[in-house]
């Protein structure tokens, strides 16, 4: 415990860009007690489109949001640290990175009248599973936030990919 106390962590510098920051009020469902880890925190992606079909042309206009899921988070109350905060805001993050990808994926397809609906469906399943890896990959080499200097590159990481895709939000 003490070990998380003292450790310091980068924070994501993307509060300009109003992407929503968690907090542990955020984390409403009853803690796992037999669970190896302090907190798991839950995200889904939604989507809805509408679509032009012209003769050879189909345009879509594409929302996706990435969802916190509230009722499914939880968190341990004696490892409620800023640092794991800090490390499940980034998952929080991937979520939110998954959706922006996925919309910017769409509106650059070239679709099909008749196949439009499909590989809409394609897409975000590809890019759904993407996410999920990176996801895994997240806590891996950060070791669930233990490795600092791992979840300060991440961090970074992270905030250069929202920016880059923020033109999605």
């Amino acid at each position: 415990m003490n070990k998380l106390k003292n450790c310091k962590s980068a924070q994501l510098n993307i509060d300009r860009f109003n992407f929503p920051k968690l907090t542990w009020a955020d984390f409403n469902a009853k803690p796992n007690q037999e669970s190896r880890f302090y907190a798991y925190s839950y995200w889904k992606i939604t989507y809805s489109y509408t679509s032009t079909v012209s003769s050879n042309k189909v345009s879509v206009n594409i929302n996706a949001r990435c969802i916190f899921e509230k009722d499914r988070s939880w968190v341990k109350p004696e490892f409620m640290t800023q640092e794991l905060l800090e490390h499940k805001q980034g998952h929080y993050y991937i979520g939110c990175l998954c959706a922006l990808a996925f919309k910017k994926r769409v509106k650059e397809a070239i679709l099909s009248k008749s196949t439009y609906k499909s590989q809409i469906k394609q897409i975000f399943n590809e890019t759904l599973k993407e996410f999920l890896k990176l996801e895994k990959l997240y806590d891996e080499e950060t070791c669930h936030f233990y490795n600092q200097e791992k979840q300060k590159i991440w961090d970074r990481d992270l905030n250069r990919k929202m920016k880059n895709l923020f033109l999605y939000w």
